[in-house]
């Protein structure tokens, strides 16, 4: 099976990659101290999505990778090892989505490349987003909605995601914010309450 073969995914749900991303991106719009601007770096025909954010204390670079096959430890030592050997990264971060090799149970940090490892649950990732997107909202001081409307907004934004960053973007931190809040205003109204 190919590493990015999505085909069973259910139609109505957003790549698990940009789940990720946009919960990532969420948390990044909010951060505090406040990240100055972020760079967003897909890579077409991969199961991968990478940014950077720029704060006060350097450039933080995140990847996400999915797949529904094994994520073998050459593979994620690749991965890192990318990350780790860019001096203009001061910390990494290695999101990986999708049934990890044993050899990798114990590993939490490859340099200084940190690792978070995840099931590729899609009902989970699809919740975790909208719990970020119902969080958004109340820093953002939108109004609250249902988790299905959440749920329908976080899949909606993912997969807009996916087209805003079909070539790379560099926004600053206010650009972020005004976005994601625009686009959630917008994918609510589609949507309609629930």
């Amino acid at each position: 099976m190919n590493e990015s073969d999505n085909t069973t995914q259910d139609e109505t749900t957003a790549p698990l990659f940009l789940l990720q991303a946009l919960g990532l991106l969420l948390e990044a719009a909010q951060a505090d101290p406040g990240t100055t601007e972020i760079t967003m770096q897909p890579l077409s025909g991969r199961e991968q999505f990478d940014f950077r954010q720029e704060n006060p204390s350097g450039v933080n670079a995140v990847r996400i990778r999915s797949t529904k096959s094994m994520l073998l430890y050459s593979l994620v030592q690749t991965l890192a090892g990318e990350l780790d050997s860019d001096p203009s990264v001061a910390e990494g971060r290695l999101v990986l989505i999708g049934m990890i090799h044993p050899r990798l149970d114990k590993i939490n940090q490859l340099g200084k490349v940190a690792l978070t490892k995840r099931s590729y649950d899609p009902e989970m990732l699809l919740h975790e987003a909208a719990t970020a997107v119902g969080t958004f909202r109340a820093a953002a001081g939108l109004p609250p909605q249902s988790a299905a409307v959440d749920q329908a907004v976080a899949s909606c934004l993912a997969m807009q995601l996916g087209e805003y960053c079909a070539e790379p973007r560099r926004l600053d931190r206010t650009a972020l914010v005004a976005l994601f809040r625009e686009a959630i205003l917008v994918a609510t109204s589609k949507t309609g309450p629930v």
